[in-house]
């Protein structure tokens, strides 16, 4: 026997504006962010809050006092031997928007009351803390000019981040233009580009540095005209090889790098949620 648990489902967010408008706002004081609990691949419960540029620990840590809400009409079936806790099994996926994703085999709910909405019980808002796959964000610069990004990622699978595991991510994620650039395809083939000058690929992880590489030049590519961009797998495995793993004060300046975090991290809210998925993005004919 299941029992209904006082969690009503939340509206989804409105599109943002567009990667461009977000861009050019001098400050986002409040934004929105997202909780979705899922269970082997099912969006079940969800809850928000409004986020104040906070770091993903904090928004992580939000998680001790949202009330979830179900998705489609989820139900939670409280323990036996106590019906103020009910315990949820299978594979367990929390993604937080800006506060990262943690996988787990069983997750504990708690409730004030049997009318009372439920939470994520505090040791668990600890545990997962801690195991979680932090958000992390590749920017490329050209010429001292950040105009490449991609949109806030997270890592899935048990083994624990590190700067090569995260750095390999890279072959696989969309690269999006920022601050007005345009990606020129070359003339001769049009899912191909190469970009020349001072390039420079940074990984910010957890609103730190965690590695660099600079290039001549950089190569992208695409599956079909007017696809998105990827970076091209043979320019990734040369600067896995090549790139500094540690910050250098020398090749960008330390106001620069916080400027460059900051209005990154918006876009990565952007570009996480008013950019249509590359699933919906390959529907549609060329």
């Amino acid at each position: 026997m299941r029992e209904h648990s006082k969690f009503a489902r939340l509206p989804l967010p409105m599109l943002a504006l567009g990667v461009l408008l977000v861009f050019s706002r001098p400050v986002f004081a409040v934004q929105l962010v997202r909780y979705v609990l899922s269970i082997d691949g099912k969006p079940v419960l969800e809850t928000s809050t409004s986020g104040h540029n906070e770091n993903a620990d904090r928004m992580w840590q939000h998680l001790k006092q949202l009330h979830l809400r179900p998705v489609n009409g989820f139900r939670v079936q409280p323990d036996r031997d106590d019906r103020l806790r009910a315990t949820l099994q299978g594979k367990i996926v929390i993604q937080v928007d800006s506060g990262g994703r943690a996988e787990v085999s069983e997750l504990r709910l708690i409730r004030e009351n049997e009318d009372a909405p439920g939470l994520v019980a505090p040791a668990e808002v600890a545990r997962t803390l801690a195991n979680r796959h932090k958000p992390f964000v590749f920017s490329v610069s050209i010429d001292g000019k950040p105009q490449l990004a991609t949109g806030l990622q997270t890592r899935t699978g048990n083994t624990r981040d590190d700067a090569d595991n995260v750095w390999r991510q890279l072959e696989r994620l969309t690269i999006y233009p920022i601050q007005h650039y345009k990606i020129e395809p070359e003339g001769d083939d049009p899912l191909r580009a190469t970009i020349a000058g001072n390039v420079i690929i940074k990984l910010t992880y957890d609103d730190q540095p965690w590695g660099w590489a600079e290039v001549s030049e950089l190569r992208l590519v695409r599956d079909r005209v007017r696809g998105r961009w990827r970076i091209d797998p043979s320019v990734v495995e040369r600067t896995f090889k090549t790139r500094e793993k540690r910050r250098s004060s020398g090749v960008i300046v330390e106001h620069r790098q916080d400027l460059e975090r900051s209005m990154i991290r918006r876009v990565c809210v952007a570009l996480r949620c008013g950019i249509e998925s590359e699933t919906e993005m390959d529907r549609r004919p060329p």
